[in-house]
């Protein structure tokens, strides 16, 4: 989780948080806190989609840390612009 004076990432629920004392590899992370009688799911996105080349290649790298964790996941989805609603399909990382 890079700082470099802005964030990609919009952080919209209560639950989730930049942390500076759990990263991988840099100086933050994002952390998640949900308990038994939290609701469903909560979804961490980018505030805007990320452009791709199709002339280049493209990768992803993420890692979880997780206490109690049942089916934690990172997923990432595609979309055909930076403000579209309707996902064109889904890669799930377990």
């Amino acid at each position: 989780m890079e700082d470099e004076g802005c964030t990609l990432w919009n952080l919209n629920n209560d639950d989730e948080y930049y942390s500076s004392s759990e990263y991988y590899d840099g100086l933050r992370s994002i952390c998640l806190n949900r308990d038994i009688n939290s609701g469903d799911n909560i979804i961490t996105n980018f505030e805007r989609r990320i452009k791709i080349n199709n002339d280049l290649d493209h990768g992803l790298l993420g890692n979880i840390k997780s206490e109690n964790a049942n089916d934690a996941n990172i997923q990432v989805r595609y979309y055909s612009s930076r403000t579209s609603s309707i996902s064109l399909g889904t890669d799930s990382f377990d």
